[in-house]
C-alpha cells in the first residue's frame, strides 16, 4: 500500500473518530452533570478534556473510573437542588483548586506500582501453543527470571529448561508416578490441570499436586489425602513392580539407615514416587534434606531442597529425600514417617537456579 493510501485511511479513521466523538459526547457530558458515575463535577467554566475522550475511543487511554477524568474525585453523591444544579460539596471544591487534579497529573508512586505490577505479572502461568523447545507440546509455562529456569506444565508432568535459550544446553523434569508406603507403590491417576496466576494444579482426585512460580523458586507441593492403598488415597489403585531400590528408615532426618523391608515403623513410612525427565543427575546429600541435579559433566544447575512434611495439626513429620530405580525408570523420591501423622498430609520442596 502506498504513503498516500495510508494517508487517505488515515484522514477517514479521524474523520470517523471525530464523529464517533461528538456523537457520544453529549451522552458523556449529561452523565457526568447527572453524576451518573459519582464524580464531581468539573470546575466551573471549565469543559470535559476533549483528548482525554478522544483518546479513549483509539484504545490509547480507556478511564477505568472517575478518577481518570480530569478535575474528578471520587466521592459519595452529592446532593442536587430543585433546579437540578449540583450544589457545591468540599471534594469538588478541592478537585477544582488542586493544580495537580485539574492538570491530570498522576498519583505519587504510579510508576512503582506499575512497575511492581508488571514484574508479578513476568511469573504467572500462561499457555504457550507452540513451544520453543523440540520435543515438548503445547502447554501451560511459567518463565523464571530470578532462577535463569523457564518450566512447562505437560500432561505427564514439569519440564524445565535455561529461560533464554531455544536448544536448552539441559533438561530436567520430574513426574508424579506413585504413591506408597513400605515397599508397595500404587500408580496415580492422570491428572487434570489448572492454572491461575502463579499456580499450576495437577488434580488427581483427592490426591493433589501443585506448583507456585515465584522470584523464590518453584515451591512444588503435594496433598495426601489418606494413608496408600485405602479407599481414601486418591484413586491410586494400580500397584506398580519392579521398584527395585529399598526404602531407607529414618527416626531423625540425616540418620539413615538401610532396612530392606523389616524394622519397627517401616510399614508406616509413605513415599511418594517422581520419575526423572532430562539430562540432569541427582546428588543427594547424605542426610537426604538437599539434591543437587548436575550436567553429565558434573556441572550443579537446580537445587532441590527446604523439604517439609505437616499433617493437618500442623505437625512437622519426619522426612528425606532418596533416589530410586525400576524398570526403564529412574527418579527420587520424597519418604515421610507417618507413624503418628493425621491425615491430610502436606509435602512442600522448592526448586531453585544453582546461582
Amino acid at each position: 500500500m502506498s504513503g498516500k493510501a495510508r494517508s487517505g485511511g488515515g484522514l477517514r479513521g479521524r474523520r470517523i473518530s471525530r464523529w464517533a466523538l461528538f456523537a457520544i459526547l453529549p451522552a458523556l457530558v449529561v452523565a457526568m452533570t447527572q453524576g451518573g458515575r459519582t464524580a464531581a463535577a468539573p470546575p466551573e467554566g471549565r469543559s470535559p478534556d476533549l483528548r482525554l475522550i478522544a483518546s479513549s475511543l483509539d484504545g490509547s487511554h480507556v478511564p477505568t473510573a472517575a478518577t481518570d477524568l480530569p478535575g474528578a474525585v471520587a466521592s459519595t453523591a452529592e446532593p442536587v437542588g430543585a433546579t437540578g444544579s449540583r450544589t457545591p460539596t468540599l471534594a469538588s471544591s478541592q478537585a477544582a483548586s488542586s493544580p495537580s487534579q485539574a492538570a491530570g497529573v498522576a498519583p505519587a508512586g504510579w510508576l512503582e506500582q506499575v512497575q511492581k505490577g508488571m514484574a508479578e505479572r513476568e511469573y504467572e502461568v500462561t499457555w504457550q501453543a507452540e513451544p520453543a523447545v523440540e520435543g515438548i507440546e503445547p502447554s501451560w509455562h511459567a518463565p523464571n527470571r530470578s532462577q535463569g529456569f523457564r518450566t512447562y506444565f505437560t500432561s505427564a508432568g514439569i519440564r524445565v529448561v535455561p529461560r533464554t535459550e531455544s536448544a536448552p544446553a539441559w533438561r530436567w523434569g520430574l513426574s508424579l508416578v506413585g504413591y506408597g508406603n513400605a515397599e508397595k507403590t500404587w500408580e496415580v491417576p492422570r491428572a487434570n490441570l489448572a492454572a491461575s496466576g502463579h499456580r499450576m494444579a495437577y488434580h488427581r482426585g483427592a490426591l493433589a499436586e501443585f506448583y507456585v512460580n515465584t522470584p523464590d523458586g518453584l515451591e512444588q507441593g503435594f496433598t495426601l489425602p489418606a494413608p496408600p492403598g485405602s479407599s481414601g488415597a486418591g484413586g491410586a489403585t494400580s500397584e506398580l513392580q519392579g521398584w527395585r531400590t529399598p526404602l531407607r528408615r529414618t527416626s531423625n532426618p540425616g540418620r539413615g539407615v538401610e532396612v530392606g523391608n523389616r524394622g519397627d515403623g517401616f510399614s508406616t513410612l509413605v513415599h511418594v514416587d517422581l520419575e526423572l525427565w532430562g539430562d540432569l543427575s541427582p546428588r543427594i546429600s547424605e542426610d537426604g534434606q538437599d539434591i543437587n541435579f548436575v550436567t553429565p559433566a558434573g556441572s550443579p544447575v537446580l537445587h532441590y531442597s527446604q523439604l517439609k512434611v505437616t499433617d493437618t495439626r500442623g505437625s512437622v513429620l519426619p522426612s528425606w529425600m532418596e533416589g530410586f530405580a525400576g524398570e526403564s525408570v529412574r527418579g527420587i523420591r520424597i519418604v515421610v514417617d507417618a507413624r503418628e501423622a493425621v491425615y491430610p498430609l502436606t509435602i512442600d520442596p522448592l526448586s531453585t537456579g544453582w546461582a
